[in-house]
């Protein structure tokens, strides 16, 4: 037999064969590591869909809990003021409302802290309507001036919050 015929003749063909097979290689190692990168890619922008939805909405929480805190406290200080006339008075259903709204709010993206100073600023509200303070003014009230002072402490917490999330996206 001759070896020059066998190679000439086998030698191109297994050369087409075992090319054919690792360029098939090569594209399946290349379309695996494109996937991988689609996938990473897709994930990473799921993920800052995700961080930009959660920011927005407890961004559109804490305003709300800021606006609503507000609201309770400037109708509340008052009304603390006004009941001293009638300490009996049956309280207005928007007292209750406003108070009932902000603990609502309260309970969904605040951390513990500013839950607890928040329900804490709530309960001396509260005890202040329920306990009519003396008919001093209430800049020089002590209860008064000290519930103010509290509140304030409060909404700055919110409002550094609101700052940090700002901060964060720019």
């Amino acid at each position: 037999m001759d070896w020059k015929w066998t190679v000439t003749a086998v030698l191109p063909v297994i050369s087409l064969v075992l090319g054919a097979w690792l360029t098939q290689l090569n594209d399946r190692r290349r379309d695996a590591s494109q996937l991988e990168r689609e996938v990473a890619a897709h994930t990473l922008e799921r993920k800052r869909q995700r961080e930009e939805r959660q920011e927005g909405f407890e961004l559109a929480h804490l305003a709300d809990l800021h606006s609503s805190l507000a609201d309770l406290v400037s109708f509340g200080i008052p009304l603390c003021f006004q009941r001293i006339d009638d300490p009996n008075a049956v309280l207005p259903e928007e007292w209750e409302e406003r108070n009932r709204k902000v603990s609502t709010l309260r309970t969904l993206v605040l951390d513990d802290k500013t839950r607890a100073d928040v329900a804490k600023l709530q309960m001396r509200l509260t005890q202040a309507v329920d306990r009519p303070m003396e008919p001093d003014s209430s800049r020089t009230n002590p209860a008064a001036r000290g519930l103010m002072v509290h509140a304030d402490q409060v909404f700055e917490q919110i409002a550094a919050r609101i700052r940090e999330i700002y901060k964060a996206s720019a």
